[in-house]
Parts: C-alpha cells; structure tokens; sequence
C-alpha cells in the first residue's frame, strides 16, 4: 500500500509540473476518441450503455451492431468508418500513454507527442488488436484469465514507446515478462482507482483528472519496474 500511496502522489507532483497542457491534451484526446462515437451512435442508433455491457462477448457485440447496420443505408462504408476509426483510436492511445510516460519522468511534453505512435502505426495497431484479442478471449473464459492478461499486458504501450527495437510479439512478453509475479500488486493498483471510475460514470468531467492521473501513476510504476530489473529508464 505505501508504494501505490507514493507512487500516486509523485503522479500528483509529474502533473502538476507538466502544467495545463497535459489536461488540454487530455481533453483532446477524450474528445477524439468520443467524438465519432457519439455520431456513430446518433446515426446508426445504437445504445452505448447496452455495447458496454455486450463487450465481454464479442459474438453478441458485433450481432448487435450487425443487426443496426442492415437498418441503414450503405453499411458497408460505415463498417469500414467504424474500423478505421477503432485503429485511429488505438494509435492515439498509445500516444497518450507516451505523453504520460514522459510527464512522469518530468519531459515537456507537447500536442505533437500524442501522435507520437503513427509512424509506427502497424505495428502499434497489430499490439493494440492481438492485446484486445488476448484479453477479450480470457474474459470470456472466466474473469479471473482476463484480469491476469489485462495485468500482464499493463505495461504494453510503455514498452513499446522505450523499446522501438522489439517486435509485436516482443512487446507484449516484455509487458508479461516485467509483470511476472507481480499481477496481484498491478490488480490492487487498479483497484486502488475505482473510486475514481465510478465517478467518472457520474460526472464525465472528472476524466480530464481522472485519465493522466492514473496513466501518469502506472508510467512510475512501470519506471519502478524497470528499476528494481536493473533496467535504464529516464527518470
């Protein structure tokens, strides 16, 4: 518990350094990651609150938008709209995750770095889809698979913006390598935030907080990984 209480509270510090800029990228961020969304879901009718409870199976979510679909014109195309944009999404996850990494080790960071992950876009979209798959897959086994692989995948986007030189793959058992034995710590951090998610659920404002907060916090906590590992970070 002491870790994750200095662990957050030097995110608090890393925050407050980066400024503003880091809540207008944040903002940004939320904005275009919702944005088609809410157009989608206008357009194509359907009901955010049922995709979220129809996420943990992926036979059900996808019969669900296919069944919206073939209510509208040119389904085709807006299909096409919806993956495009699903891969745009990841990629600038990534990017975020990049800005967060770097606040935490005190950087100046900038709009320009959350589109830090485009020029590999492939690859990190390839990451971000077998990830999803992975983690996907071991909800629908039990709850207790998918919470290890989301805890064992953690790590993923700090990874691949530190280690450029690994492949897909590489990234992903370097996530699960550094997080070998420590899930249960990772789980207890998550849980740590729950506080926080259920307020989001109620004022969707506290996520301009709410989302460096915990991104910045689990960046030093990978940083304290790659420590204890012997490993080179930039503190």
């Amino acid at each position: 518990m002491l870790k994750r209480m200095v662990i957050k509270a030097a995110a608090k510090q890393r925050i407050a350094a980066a400024g503003l800029v880091i809540i207008f990228i944040t903002l940004f961020f939320l904005v275009a990651a919702n944005a088609a969304d809410f157009v989608l879901n206008a357009r194509i009718g359907l009901d955010a609150d049922k995709l979220n409870d129809l996420r943990r199976d992926p036979a059900a979510f996808y019969g669900y938008i296919e069944e919206k679909l073939s209510g509208i014109k040119n389904p085709l195309a807006v299909s096409v709209i919806i993956i495009v944009y699903t891969f745009f999404v990841n990629v600038l996850s990534v990017g975020y995750s990049s800005v967060c990494l770097m606040a935490s080790r005190g950087k100046k960071v900038g709009f320009s770095n959350l589109f830090d992950a485009f020029p590999r876009f492939f690859k990190a979209t390839l990451i971000k889809l077998i990830q999803g798959l992975l983690t996907g897959l071991g909800f629908l086994l039990f709850l207790i698979p998918g919470v290890i692989l989301a805890c064992a995948f953690s790590m993923t986007d700090y990874v691949f913006y530190d280690r450029p030189d690994l492949s897909v793959f590489g990234v992903l058992r370097e996530s699960a390598r550094m997080t070998r034995g420590k899930k249960l710590e990772i789980f207890a951090f998550f849980l740590s935030f729950i506080g926080w998610y259920f307020l989001d659920r109620i004022t969707v404002i506290s996520k301009i907080w709410t989302k460096p907060y915990f991104t910045v916090s689990l960046a030093l906590f990978y940083d304290h990984e790659c420590l204890e590992n012997g490993e080179n970070t930039v503190l």
